[in-house]
């Protein structure tokens, strides 16, 4: 029986608020995943009162490395550091790190349940929501012990690595990443995948998840405004007038491969084509891929940005022509996403679910990742710099794809709420 406070009324007075409260590892950003703090921002703006308990990750080399602290305004936040920062920090070897950092993810699903129970003793909650693989353990270890107050519960992810496991037979990677397969297994109330490519839903589906209720939403992309004027800021990038703009846009990990993008540019610059690589974020792979550069002789023509807030990602995006995107998993993220409501010329890989969204030669160029693409990719681009009617073709093919298949965030978060909501009035 869910509370009744969040539907009903005191003495024939108003509804009381509801409240929710959230359990995360992952602390809002300003850099990159919008979406993280624009889920309680979207409770909050509905009338809800919003918790956030969440355990900040503050190695430099890690993702909050370059991100200031963020307390949004109406949103109650509780943070606290992960733990054995030393350990996770070794020099040792990755194999090394890779363990302490296991440890320390249990050690956070403990303190994120710990604080939760806490927080549920001093004021109870009608949803207590779990975000990713932490906060679902924690929120799912609340309701085993009988923390929970008989709250609703719900289960986010991002999207997931699980289904490639699951897929390949990685028996030993599945072995080490048993933490993540326990949470999309376990029971709630609601579970919600983000349809991000990486087919979270089947993942789902193979372990045997036990939510009663599945939500699988692609994430929401709005229309940016008030863009610079694109000649101006392209001027000021160094970029000239009949150059062609290439943009990558993502955190600089191993597994999002730029490196990619990087030899696609190579390969453009033997055939000639006069252009400007933008590569935009920050991360652990930045001055690997700034040496890769010079290695492959085109440091004069990639411009590194390092880690810039979301409202000028789209000025980067604007001032580009073509969009580059070439994760080892799937590339259907929030930039990819935001590259088709923008109607860029896309170059991605059919890997994931990505197929579903760019089609070779009608909304992108999308190819095989078991082959190395820089010679095909860079003599496809460079048609499309000769060839202006394919390109046209290729602009309208993605705006059809964001016409028929893109949210806008409004509509995306609407649809979450209105569902929580409605889950508690049952």
């Amino acid at each position: 029986m869910y509370r009744a406070s969040a539907i009903g009324t005191l003495n024939g007075q108003e509804p009381m608020s509801k409240k929710i409260l959230f359990l995360s590892a992952l602390d809002f950003k300003e850099k990159s995943i919008q979406v993280i703090r624009k889920t309680p921002e979207a409770f909050r703006d509905a009338g809800w009162e919003v918790r956030y308990i969440v355990a900040r990750d503050n190695l430099p080399r890690g993702n909050y490395g370059y991100e200031a602290e963020i307390n949004p305004a109406g949103i109650r936040v509780e943070r606290f550091a992960w733990p054995l920062a030393r350990l996770r920090n070794t020099q040792a070897g990755r194999a090394l790190s890779y363990v302490w950092t296991k440890i320390a993810s249990l050690a956070v699903v403990l303190q994120l349940a710990l604080r939760g129970a806490q927080a549920l003793r001093r004021e109870a909650a009608d949803v207590i929501y779990g975000y990713e693989v932490q906060g679902v353990l924690a929120a799912r270890l609340l309701k085993m012990v009988g923390a929970s107050g008989g709250a609703l519960v719900v289960h986010r992810f991002q999207g997931t690595s699980v289904t490639e496991m699951l897929e390949g037979r990685q028996r030993v990677r599945q072995l080490v990443n048993l933490d993540q397969i326990l949470a999309l297994r376990s029971a709630c109330d609601l579970v919600i995948m983000t349809d991000d490519g990486t087919k979270g839903n089947e993942a789902l589906r193979r372990v045997g998840s036990r939510a009663a209720n599945l939500r699988f939403w692609v994430n929401g992309a709005d229309e940016p405004k008030e863009l610079q004027p694109t000649q101006e800021f392209r001027r000021r990038l160094g970029v000239g007038p009949d150059e062609l703009v290439l943009v990558s846009v993502s955190r600089l990990a191993g597994w999002k491969r730029v490196d990619r993008g990087l030899a696609i540019a190579e390969e453009l610059k033997r055939l000639g084509v006069a252009f400007v690589y933008l590569v935009v974020g920050g991360g652990s792979e930045y001055e690997r891929l700034e040496r890769l550069s010079r290695d492959l002789g085109i440091a004069d023509q990639v411009i590194f940005t390092g880690p810039v807030p979301q409202s000028d990602v789209y000025d980067y995006m604007n001032a580009a022509d073509v969009f580059i995107s070439t994760y080892d998993m799937s590339n259907v993220g929030n930039p990819l996403l935001e590259a088709i409501r923008m109607g860029k010329l896309i170059v991605t890989l059919r890997n994931g679910a990505t197929g579903d969204w760019i089609t070779h030669g009608q909304s992108g160029l999308i190819y095989d990742p078991s082959q190395d693409i820089s010679q095909v990719a860079a003599s496809d681009i460079a048609r499309l710099v000769r060839d202006a009617a394919w390109a046209d073709e290729l602009r309208k093919g993605v705006r059809a794809v964001a016409r028929e298949r893109l949210w806008t965030w409004r509509d995306r978060m609407n649809a979450e709420v209105s569902d929580v909501e409605m889950l508690l009035e049952k």
